[in-house]
C-alpha cells in the first residue's frame, strides 16, 4: 500500500514539474475563458478607412487622411462616431502643462481599446473638446483618483507636430 502512494505521489509531482516547464515556456494554453495576456492595440489602416467602417467598438465618422511623401507614413485626422467608457485618470495637458486644461489618460485596458494610428507608441490620453465643461464635470486634474468617462467623438491625430487627441466628455461616474 505504502509502495501505491509513493508511486502514485511520484506520478503526480512529475506531472506538476512538467505542467510548470510547460508554463515557463509558454507552451500551454491558457485555462479555458482566460485570455493569454492583454489584446493587442486597436491599429486600423489608415488607407483603407471609409465612413462608417467600424474600429472595434467605434466607427469612422469622417477622415481627412495622407500619405506624407516626406515622412513615408500616413498622417491626418480621423473621427470616429459611438460611445466608448474608458477608466484611467483626468490629467494636465501632458504636451503643455501651461495651459491649465483637463485632459484624460486611459489605463492599459482602456487605451488599448482605442483605435491607433500603425507606429503610434504615445500614451492612451487626449483632450476634451470642451474644457470648461471637463473642468467642471471632472474638477482638477488629479493623476491618483482613478475614473470612469463615457466620451464619443474621439478623434485621433497622426502628425509630426505637437497635435493632441480629443473627445467630447458624455458622462463620468
Amino acid at each position: 500500500m505504502w509502495t501505491e502512494r509513493a508511486t502514485a505521489l511520484a506520478a503526480m509531482l512529475l506531472l506538476a514539474a512538467a505542467c510548470a516547464g510547460a508554463d515557463a515556456k509558454g507552451e500551454s494554453d491558457p485555462p479555458p475563458g482566460r485570455p493569454s495576456g492583454p489584446p493587442p492595440p486597436l491599429i486600423f489602416d489608415p488607407a483603407n478607412l471609409r465612413r462608417g467602417v467600424e474600429v472595434g467598438e467605434l466607427r469612422v465618422d469622417s477622415t481627412d487622411v495622407v500619405w506624407g511623401e516626406g515622412v513615408g507614413e500616413w498622417v491626418g485626422t480621423v473621427r470616429f462616431a459611438g460611445e466608448i467608457q474608458l477608466r484611467g485618470t483626468a490629467v494636465p495637458h501632458l504636451a503643455d502643462p501651461e495651459q491649465r486644461i483637463t485632459c484624460f489618460e486611459a489605463d492599459s485596458a482602456s487605451g488599448r481599446r482605442l483605435p491607433r494610428w500603425p507606429g503610434d507608441e504615445r500614451r492612451p490620453w487626449f483632450c476634451f473638446e470642451d474644457p470648461a465643461a471637463a473642468a467642471r464635470i471632472l474638477g482638477a486634474p488629479d493623476s491618483t483618483r482613478l475614473r470612469t468617462i463615457v466620451v464619443d467623438r474621439f478623434t485621433t491625430v497622426r502628425a509630426f507636430t505637437d497635435a493632441v487627441n480629443s473627445a467630447r466628455l458624455l458622462s463620468t461616474e
